[in-house]
């Protein structure tokens, strides 16, 4: 062989070479390569087999040895769950920890279906899902933070999003990529189970904040953010979790679609779908609420996600699909991506025949997998699907968490009546008398969702109940009685009549979903009589309810003294609760949602015009121990259509004491082409000033913000006409040309 020919040769079998490297090293697998180019190239590698395993999601229980009752990984499970049947996601539900749970047996059980994914032939990392819904709340140690109806009652949109991104930070470092939060359904029912899960009532409060959640869950870009429950879930006209909601268009654009039109804006990876049904038509089953509405005209581009075994409840409860075969022919044509199954991996095997009979087509399939591996590229996961459990124990249940949840519970705390000024109490006083089943529980100001489905044993939790907190701000020489018996009501009266002052703590136990419904807005009775006795007995006290949302008391607003409302403030809640009651911080949270007087038609928001019933606290109130006084309202007579406009306000603190004052903007439009909303929230701004101090705080009103549905067009649109901003007890009147 010439020399010529040799180098020829030897040339040949270099590009041969670097061909062969090239396809053992694939595209999908570099980092450097756009995402797009990565997904389809994985994608083309898939069989129908491997595609459906990434459609799936599988309850972490199904991996367990013990199943239910928890325990190590079973090997043989995890093989055949993951290696298997390839799948792609898994998630924990409300009592889906690994035992024992803490930190690192977190890190350790996450890491081991990481490792497993590397035994599939495509080595594709789990997405991997929990209801972080207020803090790490699955797992032992992490700080708990206000539930969501409380973080609303703070109007921060800033702390929001801070709590977000702390949260988040704890779940990554757990080995988690996925939270099923922010909830952006608006509370208009409050008899519903899943209340204390919203952000209140307001379409622009929800939207506000939701983003802000989305934004801070998001911004280390290793957690996926979730909006739920997509759409109408809270609305259900039974006021029962799961009931069927009937909305009207106008209801449905105006109320309801804001908050995820504002998640969409935020750019949220995932939406998850309502379990219910909405007119007659279950949304799980709705391809005009989910391609037509939500990709289409709301043009949301991420992963739609069921809810829990919601497929197969179009069979079993919905009773809306035949059997099993329809409803996933149902929820796939509809539009929905990933089906939290959550138990039967069988469902493959069922989704293969589906698809290769073309019942489902092929390119819906593809469509739904290319979401999901978006997802998988953009956290990194193929880059770092292992994470380390020192990092762990090093990030969740830190000083900073501490400290911020409990400047969020202090701010959530809604200060409703205080007569006589009887509050804040004196740290001197000498004797105080504690009372009611929410004194000594840390339990009950964490609700459900938290550690466990229907909330954690006290053992669990860290942090001073309300009674321990009161205790702590006491001089030494003050005594304090804590009396739990309190069917004694001889002895009750006996006590709270020797006490300098009485505190009652009453509220819900921990619930959640369903088993939270309350048709009447009630205390327990045993709760109730505890208020009566002390009412019918004329003695003062100080009542602090710590609730998932408004509740009816007994003789409504002269239950008490003082009514502290304290939502559900979390394991710095007894804390924050004690800081109000002692005046080391100034009360400032106002109502994110309407106090009805009685139980009537719902909805009561403060929005309506067809409100039947007077409210007992309107949506937005809330006291302060000190007073502020708003003045010098600016607002243009006159803006252009399209155009933003400037309004401003001064707030003057009238009293003694530093505090904070939430100034609220509402626009009520003063149009005759149809019956608008009484008002809507448009702005809300939270200012401190210290005693006699004034400051001026400034709007920016968007074109946007002065839109109104057209129920004929089907279009938000600004029309030309009169406008009234409404900012404190101020108001002027702007013309829009």
């Amino acid at each position: 062989m010439n020399k010529k020919l040799f180098l020829v040769l030897l040339l040949v079998i270099f590009l041969v070479g670097q061909v062969t490297w090239g396809q053992s090293k694939p595209i999908y697998l570099n980092p450097k390569v756009a995402t797009e180019k990565r997904v389809a190239d994985l994608l083309a590698r898939m069989t129908l087999r491997e595609k459906l395993g990434q459609i799936t999601q599988i309850e972490s229980h199904r991996l367990m040895r013990d199943f239910w009752n928890k325990g190590p990984v079973d090997p043989a499970w995890l093989n055949k769950v993951i290696v298997r049947y390839g799948v792609g996601s898994i998630l924990s539900g409300g009592d889906g920890a690994p035992a024992p749970n803490n930190i690192r047996e977190w890190v350790k059980f996450t890491n081991q279906i990481q490792r497993a994914t590397l035994k599939t032939r495509l080595k594709i990392p789990v997405l991997y899902g929990v209801d972080a819904v207020h803090g790490h709340n699955n797992v032992i140690g992490a700080t708990i933070y206000p539930y969501n109806l409380g973080l609303a009652a703070t109007f921060n949109e800033e702390l929001t999003r801070k709590y977000a991104s702390l949260t988040a930070d704890e779940v990554a470092a757990t080995g988690i990529n996925w939270t099923f939060a922010p909830v952006l359904d608006v509370a208009v029912d409050p008899r519903w189970g899943r209340t204390h899960e919203t952000l209140g009532e307001d379409p622009y409060l929800v939207s506000v904040l939701g983003a802000a959640q989305i934004a801070g869950f998001q911004r280390s870009k290793k957690v996926a953010a979730c909006a739920k429950h997509f759409i109408g879930y809270s609305a259900p006209e039974s006021g029962l979790d799961r009931h069927p909601a009937y909305i009207s268009e106008r209801d449905l654009y105006e109320i309801h679609l804001p908050p995820y039109y504002a998640a969409i804006r935020a750019n949220v990876a995932t939406v998850m779908i309502n379990s219910g049904a909405v007119n007659d038509v279950p949304v799980h089953a709705s391809k005009k609420l989910l391609t037509e509405l939500l990709r289409g005209r709301m043009g949301f581009k991420g992963l739609l996600v069921s809810d829990w075994e919601d497929v197969q409840k179009l069979v079993t409860y919905h009773q809306y699909a035949k059997n099993l075969d329809q409803a996933l022919i149902l929820a796939y044509n509809a539009g929905m991506d990933l089906n939290m199954v959550p138990m039967d991996v069988s469902v493959i095997d069922r989704l293969e025949t589906l698809v290769r009979k073309k019942k489902i087509p092929i390119t819906r399939i593809d469509e739904a997998v290319k979401r999901i591996l978006r997802i998988k590229f953009q956290l990194g996961l193929f880059e770092r699907r292992i994470v380390d459990p020192k990092l762990a124990e090093k990030i969740i249940g830190s000083q900073e968490s501490k400290k911020l949840a409990r400047t969020l519970a202090q701010q959530s705390i809604v200060l409703l009546r205080n007569q006589d000024n009887i509050l804040p109490l004196s740290k001197q006083t000498k004797s105080i008398l504690v009372t009611g089943p929410s004194a000594d529980s840390l339990s009950r100001l964490c609700g459900g969702w938290t550690i466990h489905w229907q909330g954690a044993e006290e053992a669990e939790l860290k942090g001073q109940t309300v009674l321990e907190a009161i205790q702590n701000k006491i001089d030494s020489d003050s005594t304090i009685t804590y009396f739990d018996q309190v069917h004694n009501t001889k002895k009750l009266v006996q006590l709270a009549k020797e006490a300098d002052q009485v505190v009652v703590v009453v509220g819900e136990k921990p619930y959640a979903e369903q088993e939270g419904d309350n048709p009447q807005l009630r205390l327990s009775p045993m709760e109730e009589k505890l208020l009566t006795t002390l009412q019918d007995n004329n003695i003062s006290f100080v009542l602090v309810v710590v609730a998932g949302r408004p509740l009816i008391l007994p003789k409504g607003e002269e239950a008490a003294d003082a009514i502290v409302w304290a939502f559900l403030p979390g394991t710095e809640g007894g804390s924050a609760i004690a800081d109000v009651l002692f005046g080391d911080y100034n009360p400032s949270g106002r109502l994110p949602i309407t106090f009805p007087s009685k139980v009537v038609k719902f909805p009561v928001a403060y929005y309506y015009r067809e409100n039947q019933t007077t409210p007992l606290y309107e949506f937005g109130y809330g006291l302060s121990y000190t007073t502020f006084k708003y003045s010098n309202l600016k607002v243009p007579i006159k803006a252009k259509a399209g155009n933003p406009v400037e309004i401003s306000v001064t707030v003057k603190n009238n009293g003694e004491l530093m505090g904070e004052e939430v100034v609220l903007l509402y626009l009520q439009h003063n149009t005759k082409n149809i019956t608008p909303l009484r008002k809507t929230l448009q702005g809300f701004k939270r200012v401190s000033l210290e005693p006699g101090e004034e400051k001026t705080v400034s709007f920016r009103i968007t074109a946007d913000q002065r839109k109104i549905f057209n129920v004929n067009k089907l279009q938000w649109v600004e029309e030309p006409g009169e406008i009234t901003v409404k900012i404190g007890d101020l108001s002027r009147k702007m013309l829009i040309e």
